[in-house]
C-alpha cells in the first residue's frame, strides 16, 4: 500500500481473512490511490469474497500435478500410444521409441503394420479392431518387431477415448514389455517338458507327494510298475498304497528307536528319516501291484523344498529289485554248479590219473599171468592160483573202468544203438539184479532213433540203478518201472538237470528208472552223485557217481525226482544220433595159426613193468625189441635209424616228450611207419584225437596176452 501511494498505482491483492467464529474466508480487494490536498493518500475500491474461486483454483491446481504425476509415472514406466480411428499413429511416449527403435517423427502417420512380427495371423488383428469398434476394451499379449528385426513381446490393453458428445476420438495403447517373461516361460516350458521326457524314459518308478502324503505326480514308469493309471492315484492316494502293512509296522518300529520319537505305520515311516535328517532314505520294501503280486523295490525319499528352504513335498524313486535279486540267485546258483563241477573234474581227473596207472599195473600183472599160463600147462594147482590172479586183475580192471566213466573218458565201444534193445537184452539180467518182491514193469516206446553209446556201459547204468531200485524197496512189495521215449529238452529243462549245462535244446531219447522205495531226503539227494557216497550203512564204491561219468562221457544230462517215503525216479536223457553216422571200424583180419613176426620193434613207455612185459610179448612172437623209457628217448633212437624198425609201440603218458608228439616227430621222419598206441585211457577218445594222422591201431590198458597178439598180427599183416 506504501507503493502505491508513491507511485499512485492501484492496489489488488487477494488474502485471508478470520471470522469471530473462527471460519476463513479469502478476499480480493482492488483499490485507486488520489493523492488529498494535505497529501494525504485516499484510496477508492471494492472487496470482493472470491472463497469459492480460490477453492477451486486449488483443486484444479491439484488434479493438475496428480495428472502430470500419473503422465510422468506412465510415461515411465509403460508404453503409451496413441491412433486415430484408423489406426494411424498420432503419439508415442519415449518407451514406445525406446521398444520399437524408431525415433516420435517416423512412427507418427505410420500404422501398427510398422512394427507387425508376422507371429500373428491377419485375423488376430481384425478381432482387435472389431473390440476397439464395439466400444470396448481389448486386453491381450502381442509380438512385435523392432526396427532392428528382433521380435519382443508386450502386454497390451487398447481402449477407445470418448470427447465431450461421447463420441470415440481415439485409440489409447498402453503396453508393458514382457518378452523376458515370455522367454522365461519358454524356458520353463521347454525345462518342463525336458523333465517329462526324462521322468517318462528311466526305468526307475519317479512319484512325487505333497506333505500330507497325496500323489502329485507319478511318471510311466510308475503306471507300468504298479498297475495303476496316473489319474487313478494322483489326488487320491499315498505313498503307502503299495506297501504291505506288516512290513510297514516293523519299519515303523525300528525307526522309532533309532530316531528317539513315535513314528506311526503308514505314509510317517516312509518319509520320517528323510524329513529328520534332510539327506535321501533308502530302504528295501516288498511293493505290492494292483494284481497282488509282489516285488522287491528299494525306495530313495528326499524332501522337496521351496525357494526358501522349506519342505513342500517328497520325492520317491522306486527302482525294482526283481531282476538284481534273480541275478544274484542266479549268481549264486551258478557258484554252487561252478564249485561242484569243479569238484567232480577235480575228482574225475584223480580217477582217471589213478585209473591210468592202475591199468599200467594190471597191464603187467595180466599179461605175466598169461605168461605164466603157458609155461605151467601141466601143473593144475598152480593154474588155479594163476586162475585167481586173473580174475581179480579182471576185477580190479573192472573197477578202473568205473573210475574212468566217472571220470568221463570211458566210453570204449562207440557205435549207434537202440536203447530198447540193450534194455530188452539186459532184462534176465536186471531180473536177477532185483530183490524176489520187486516187479520190473516196461513202458517202452517204439520205435526209438539210435544214440551213439557204449551197450556194455549202459548196461551198467541200467544194473546200477535197477541195483539201487530193488535195495530202497527192501523186504516191501514194490515196483520198479523202465521207461524209454524221446523228448524234446530246452534249455530251461536241461539247467535242471546234471551236466545240462553243457549241452544244446534239442531232441533226446531219455532212460526213466522209477520205484516206490524209501526215497531220499533233501540233504542225501544233493549228494548222490558225490563219490562213495551211500544212504546204506556203507558205501559200495563209486556208486551214482559212475554212472554220472558214463552219462557225462555220453554227452547226455541226469535228473533225478525222489521224495522220502515216497520212491525215487532217475531220468537219463541221450542226443539222438544225427542222420551222419560214422562209420563201423573195418573188421580185423583173422588171426593166422602160428604166426611168427620179424624185425625191431621199438616199445616207448615209461612205466618198466610194462616195457619189460611187452618185449617178452613180443619175443615170444619173435620179432627183436628195442625199450624207451620216456618220448625224448625214443625220438633219439628213432631218429637215429628210421628204416630199421617194424613196428612202434607208443605210450601217450610219457615225460619230456608225451605220445602225441612222439608220434608226430617221428611220423615226420618216416610217414609209412606203423605205430601202436597204447594207453589205459579209452580208445575212442584216443582215436578221435588221432583221426587221419596215420595212427596203425590202439590197445586199451590192460590188456592179455590174446589180445596183444591179435593187434600186432592184424596191423603187420595188413596189405
Amino acid at each position: 500500500m506504501r507503493l502505491s501511494a508513491e507511485r499512485l498505482e492501484t492496489w489488488r491483492l487477494e488474502y485471508r481473512i478470520c471470522f469471530p467464529d473462527g471460519t476463513e474466508r479469502w478476499l480480493l480487494g482492488e483499490s485507486v490511490p488520489e493523492r488529498e490536498v494535505d497529501g494525504s493518500t485516499l484510496w477508492h475500491g471494492f472487496t470482493s469474497d472470491v472463497t469459492l474461486r480460490k477453492h477451486a483454483d486449488q483443486r484444479l491446481r491439484a488434479a493438475l500435478e496428480q495428472v502430470n504425476r500419473q503422465h510422468f509415472a506412465l510415461d515411465l514406466h509403460s508404453i503409451v500410444a496413441m491412433t486415430d480411428l484408423d489406426g494411424v499413429i498420432v503419439q508415442a511416449n519415449r518407451k514406445f521409441q525406446e521398444l520399437c527403435g524408431y525415433a516420435e517423427e517416423e512412427l507418427i502417420g505410420q500404422t501398427y503394420r510398422l512394427v507387425n512380427s508376422g507371429v500373428h495371423p491377419e485375423a488376430f488383428f481384425q478381432e482387435i479392431f472389431a473390440t476397439l469398434v464395439a466400444g470396448k476394451a481389448w486386453r491381450g499379449d502381442i509380438c512385435s518387431r523392432s526396427r532392428s528385426g528382433a521380435l519382443y513381446w508386450v502386454a497390451t490393453t487398447m481402449a477407445p477415448f470418448y470427447d465431450q458428445e461421447g463420441r470415440p476420438q481415439r485409440y489409447v495403447i498402453i503396453q508393458t514389455d514382457i518378452t523376458s517373461q515370455k522367454r522365461a516361460a519358454a524356458e520353463l516350458l521347454q525345462a518342463n517338458g525336458l523333465l517329462e521326457a526324462i521322468l517318462d524314459s528311466t526305468d526307475y518308478v519317479v512319484v512325487a507327494s505333497d506333505l500330507a502324503g497325496v500323489i502329485t505326480r507319478l511318471n510311466r514308469a510308475g503306471e507300468d510298475f504298479l498297475d495303476y493309471r496316473l489319474e487313478e492315484v494322483v489326488g487320491r492316494y499315498t505313498l503307502a498304497q503299495w506297501h504291505d502293512p506288516a512290513e510297514l509296522a516293523t519299519r515303523a518300529a525300528a525307526l522309532t528307536t533309532e530316531l528317539g520319537r513315535t513314528v506311526s505305520p503308514g505314509f510317517e515311516t516312509l518319509i520320517a528319516k528323510a524329513r529328520q535328517t534332510g539327506a535321501p532314505d533308502h530302504h528295501e520294501w516288498t511293493l505290492i501291484r494292483r494284481d497282488g503280486a509282489r516285488f522287491p523295490a528299494n525306495l530313495s525319499v528326499t524332501c522337496l523344498r521351496d525357494t526358501r528352504g522349506g519342505v513342500n513335498g517328497y520325492l520317491g524313486v522306486i527302482q525294482d529289485l526283481s531282476l538284481a535279486h534273480k541275478i544274484a540267485a542266479d549268481r549264486a546258483s551258478l557258484d554252487q554248479k561252478i564249485a561242484a563241477t569243479a569238484k567232480l573234474e577235480s575228482l574225475g581227473v584223480l580217477a582217471g590219473g589213478i585209473a591210468h596207472d592202475f591199468n599200467n599195473i594190471l597191464t603187467a600183472v595180466l599179461g605175466n599171468a598169461s605168461l605164466l599160463r603157458n609155461s605151467l600147462e601141466h601143473q593144475a594147482a598152480n593154474l588155479a592160483l594163476v586162475e585167481q590172479i586173473e580174475q581179480s586183475s579182471r576185477r580190479a580192471a573192472d573197477l578202473c573202468k568205473q573210475m574212468l566213466a566217472y571220470s568221463g573218458r570211458g566210453r570204449f565201444v562207440i557205435q549207434p544203438v537202440n536203447l530198447n534193445q540193450i534194455i530188452r537184452d539186459t532184462t534176465r539180467l536186471l531180473e536177477i539184479s532185483m530183490g524176489k518182491h520187486c516187479v520190473l514193469r516196461f513202458r517202452l516206446t517204439d520205435p526209438l532213433p539210435p544214440v551213439e553209446a557204449d551197450a556194455t556201459q549202459i548196461r551198467q547204468i541200467l544194473i546200477n540203478l535197477i541195483t539201487n531200485a530193488s535195495e530202497a524197496i527192501a523186504e516191501r512189495d514194490g515196483i520198479i518201472a523202465i521207461d524209454s521215449g524221446i523228448t524234446h529238452a530246452n534249455c530251461a529243462c536241461l539247467r535242471s538237470m546234471a551236466n545240462g549245462d553243457t549241452l544244446k535244446e534239442g531232441d533226446y531219447v531219455f532212460i526213466e528208472i522209477s520205484d516206490n522205495g524209501s526215497g531220499m531226503l533233501p540233504d542225501d539227494l544233493a549228494r548222490i552223485f558225490d563219490p562213495f557216497f551211500s544212504t546204506k550203512f556203507i558205501g559200495r564204491g563209486l556208486g551214482l557217481a559212475a554212472v554220472l561219468g558214463i552219462v557225462r562221457g555220453h554227452k547226455g544230462a541226469v535228473k533225478v525226482y525222489s521224495e522220502a517215503g515216497k520212491g525215487s525216479t532217475f531220468r537219463l536223457l541221450f542226443p539222438c544220433l544225427s542222420s551222419c553216422e560214422s562209420p563201423a571200424p573195418p573188421a580185423e583180419p583173422v588171426k593166422v595159426k602160428n604166426w611168427r613176426g620179424s624185425g625191431t620193434v621199438l616199445v616207448a613207455d615209461d612205466e618198466e613193468c610194462v616195457r619189460v612185459l611187452t618185449a617178452c610179448l613180443l619175443e615170444h612172437m619173435g620179432f627183436s625189441v628195442e625199450l624207451a623209457c620216456d618220448g625224448r628217448e625214443a625220438v633219439d633212437m628213432f631218429s637215429a635209424h628210421p628204416q630199421k624198425y617194424a613196428l612202434v609201440l607208443l605210450d601217450l603218458t610219457m615225460p619230456h616228450l608225451d605220445g602225441e608228439e612222439v608220434f608226430r616227430r617221428i611220423h615226420h621222419l618216416r610217414p609209412d611207419v606203423r605205430v601202436i598206441l597204447i594207453s589205459g585211457y579209452n580208445r575212442q577218445e584216443v582215436m578221435t584225437r588221432f583221426a587221419g594222422k596215420g595212427v596203425a591201431g590202439f590197445l586199451q590198458k590192460p590188456f592179455e596176452i590174446k589180445d596183444f597178439e591179435k593187434k600186432v598180427q592184424a596191423i603187420l599183416t595188413a596189405a
